[in-house]
């Protein structure tokens, strides 16, 4: 047997679900990792907040301190 043989003898209905089933699920995977990767960002960008934030208090402090 050829290989992909087995493919040409499915009927043509049962190809294209199977194709339009793969094309899907390639997108949700796609999406995921899009998901994935902007959930990352989000992290990232939340934890640099937090450095600034930590920053700005200290700053205030020391302003703070040497206005006494």
């Amino acid at each position: 047997m050829a290989p992909f043989q087995f493919w040409l003898e499915l009927p043509l209905e049962m190809r294209r679900n199977i194709l339009e089933r793969l094309a899907r699920e390639d997108l949700v995977t796609a999406s995921q990792k899009e998901m994935d990767e902007l959930q990352q960002k989000i992290e990232e960008l939340e934890e640099k907040h937090e450095e600034m934030y930590i920053t700005l208090i200290r700053l205030s402090a020391k302003k703070g301190k040497d206005e006494l």
